[in-house]
């Protein structure tokens, strides 16, 4: 038996969309798992016979009886998904997907197809949390979830040594915090990433769009807010976990993200920053924090970042999906 992962080679982009599956390859890969490279590409007028053909040359080494985690989705197309689940299922490979994200929660049902009844093809799912976990068996998933709790996000070298500011930096898609048209708040708000035709309030100072390898440097030493807010979005972060939380952490910023968002259990309870319930919390939280509170945070924040740079939480997911294909739930006690 082989233990196979999936690894979407794309171009580079100013979002962290690659880096995510990047990292979980390379993870994997260095706990010698075997690499099944999908260039992404368009699937735009494909034939169903073309399709096969790639997915058969893709898959060429995997045999029945193997394990085949699948980064879901590939972004290429559902109807390649579709395919490429199909073939695993029909090769008798032990399929377990990996989630990135799930449309279903996201958007709703879809006219197009049904992913409940995909995700239930297949042998397992790596979800993002309890909660996501919780929502996927209320909307119907049968198959067995493992909790993934926090996306790894693998870096060397150090943290910032600059000191500490009280300010917030919001880096990733701007277009889901329509906030910063209005942000009026005293704290100063520093924004990274793509604008769109986002009208900037005043008291936003905006950065412009910086690669993934050059963020490091361009990010301040202060609280590392993330808060969707428009409709759709907010909505999905009571089920997923952002990745620019674990870029954040990683870089060691302590956190704000919103109370009732998936991510603010691990946050609180590892003291890694703060749950608010409105963005107006923000002024009198971070006015009112002690040089001591912060040296405590940025402690903190600094012992788990080794967990993410580590690569710990995809290593247990794997191991965790692995056993329960292969022997079901074990019994300790």
């Amino acid at each position: 038996m082989k233990r196979w992962v999936t690894n979407i080679i794309q171009d580079p982009t100013i979002n962290a969309v690659d880096k995510a599956k990047q990292d979980i390859t390379r993870i994997a890969e260095n706990t010698n798992y075997n690499i099944l490279s999908i260039f992404r590409y368009s699937a735009v007028g494909e034939s169903d016979e073309a399709m096969h053909s790639r997915i058969d040359g893709i898959t060429a080494g995997v045999v029945p009886g193997d394990i085949v985690f699948f980064q879901y989705p590939s972004y290429i197309s559902i109807r390649f998904d579709i395919f490429f689940i199909n073939h695993m299922i029909a090769r008798g490979v032990k399929l377990i997907l990996i989630l990135h994200d799930v449309e279903y929660i996201r958007k709703g049902v879809s006219e197009t197809f049904n992913e409940i009844e995909i995700l239930n093809r297949c042998s397992a799912l790596i979800v993002h949390n309890l909660k996501m976990k919780a929502k996927l068996k209320e909307c119907g998933v049968f198959k067995p979830m493992i909790a993934n709790f926090m996306f790894d996000f693998l870096r060397t070298g150090g943290y910032k040594e600059n000191s500490f500011s009280r300010e917030l930096v919001l880096a990733g898609s701007l277009e889901k915090s329509d906030y910063i048209s209005t942000w009026n708040l005293k704290t100063n708000l520093i924004a990274f990433g793509g604008s769109g035709k986002i009208d900037f309030s005043k008291r936003v100072d905006y950065r412009g769009a910086v690669s993934q390898e050059k963020l490091f440097d361009a990010l301040p030493n202060c609280f590392g807010l993330s808060w969707d807010s428009t409709p759709g979005f907010k909505e999905y972060t009571m089920y997923n976990n952002p990745y620019k939380v674990s870029m954040y952490l990683c870089m060691g910023l302590p956190v704000i993200v919103w109370a009732s968002s998936a991510v603010a259990d691990i946050i609180v309870k590892n003291r890694l920053g703060y749950a608010i319930n409105t963005l107006n919390e923000i002024d009198h939280l971070i006015v009112n924090l002690s040089d001591k509170e912060i040296h405590d945070l940025l402690k903190n924040v600094r012992r788990f970042s080794a967990l993410l740079r580590d690569g710990f939480f995809t290593k247990q997911a794997l191991i965790k999906a692995e056993q329960q294909v292969l022997y079901g739930e074990i019994n300790y006690f």
